[in-house]
């Protein structure tokens, strides 16, 4: 694994559209373990909002960005793609970078 600030964290936010979020959350379930698997992943949670059954946020660290870029190229992440437009009302992906506090040890 590389150092502390070369790790990626993802949020994607995923709100399916109305009555579709039982099948959004059957289309999401197989990434969970495909994706702990795959080389790099240091985290991959899939989490739905207490008050909206429809707000679902995948939480993932990867150990690098080239983790995730091969990520984004898995068979199980285009067959999730490939069936989740009808599903979906919205997703905001949003990638962020570890910042470098001075007296962190990587």
């Amino acid at each position: 694994m590389g150092a502390a600030r070369d790790v990626v964290t993802v949020t994607a936010r995923l709100t399916a559209r109305p009555g579709q979020q039982g099948a959004l959350r059957e289309a999401l379930r197989p990434l969970i373990a495909a994706t702990r698997a795959e080389p790099g992943c240091l985290r991959y949670d899939l989490l739905v909002a207490g008050g909206d059954p429809c707000a679902f946020l995948l939480l993932e660290a990867w150990a690098s960005a080239q983790a995730l870029a091969e990520h984004q190229k898995s068979p199980h992440i285009a067959a999730f793609r490939a069936l989740a437009g009808p599903l979906l009302a919205d997703s905001v992906v949003e990638t962020f970078t570890d910042v470098d506090v001075a007296g962190r040890q990587a």
